[in-house]
């Protein structure tokens, strides 16, 4: 789950009328019989919101926290998110461990980030257990505990949460924490990469490269890295020019190892890639250089939204 991205859809007991408000909330944020139009949605939500039902308060928080419908205002979101907490709100509670944790919106504070994230994971909110684990393992705001904070991670991990799959994956591979154990290694890392974790998916490239977990298998690592350069990962995109400029799993292609490498510079200041691209733009003909640079240029990410 993205940071606020959660919207409640079933609604609590609540008056008549804030029920009847948050349903013409949820139609017009989802778009559901109506046109969608998250300027309607605020209205509607902010009327069941101000009579007291906890979960318009939570999508309330969400609108002004990703600025949907509003001008984005941390400290709008968390006055919200804390009205759903208190009345018991299980997802308000994560956000505001979220909050307390960045200092969005509140000050920061990690006591108070560890005291709604537990809330949170008291009533099987698997992203909570995740974010608590982490408290755990650092001693943020807890006594540091990393058997608990292990315990944690497992349990959001098997309740499905997808960053807490790649974060145990990336446990058993590096032997943090646990003994390094290569199947359990690539089996978590898996489950997220086959839910479309852009890292996840890169990692499992690596995995198939290097025989870890896996058996050696350099067309998977391709299939893999290219799955995490189309979502725009920067370490995909490296990895699947080096495919292209190697030939491992792929047909050797300058144009495609150059188009990928320049893709990544231009996503981020890589400058220590330039001595890597006039390498390679040594080795193409004008059109070919002049074909990568364009496609580098066009390239738009085909990200998937994690939930």
């Amino acid at each position: 789950m993205g940071l606020f991205d959660f919207f409640k859809q079933k609604g609590a007991d609540s008056s008549t009328a804030s029920i009847e408000y948050f349903k013409k909330g949820v139609a017009y944020a989802t778009g559901t019989g109506v046109q969608q139009n998250y300027g309607e949605a605020l209205k509607w939500y902010k009327k069941a919101a101000e009579l007291g039902h906890m979960d318009a308060q939570t999508n309330l928080g969400v609108m002004f926290a990703n600025g949907q419908g509003v001008e984005q205002d941390y400290t709008e979101a968390a006055k919200w998110y804390l009205k759903a907490a208190g009345l018991g709100e299980a997802t308000a509670r994560y956000n505001l461990g979220l909050f307390y944790a960045e200092g969005l919106g509140v000050r920061k504070d990690y006591a108070q980030a560890a005291k709604w994230s537990q809330m949170a994971a008291d009533q099987g909110n698997s992203g909570a257990m995740n974010n608590l684990a982490k408290f755990y393992f650092y001693g943020l705001g807890v006594g540091q505990d990393t058997k608990h904070g292990l315990q944690l991670l497992q349990m959001s991990a098997n309740a499905g949460f997808i960053t807490a799959q790649y974060s145990l994956g990336c446990l058993y591979r590096d032997g943090d924490i646990v003994p390094k154990n290569a199947t359990l290694a690539a089996k978590w890392i898996r489950m997220a990469a086959e839910q479309g974790f852009a890292q996840a998916e890169c990692d499992m490239g690596i995995l198939y490269e290097v025989g870890f977990g896996v058996q050696e298998d350099f067309a998977k690592a391709f299939q893999w890295h290219s799955k995490a350069a189309e979502q725009g990962n920067l370490d995909g995109m490296c990895s699947l020019s080096e495919c292209y400029k190697s030939g491992k799993g792929v047909d050797v292609n300058l144009v495609e190892a150059y188009r990928w490498l320049k893709t990544a510079m231009n996503s981020a200041e890589m400058f220590y890639l330039e001595s890597q691209l006039k390498d390679l733009a040594g080795k193409l003909t004008r059109e070919q250089l002049s074909k990568a640079e364009r496609l580098a240029a066009n390239f738009v990410p085909k990200r998937k939204i994690i939930l």
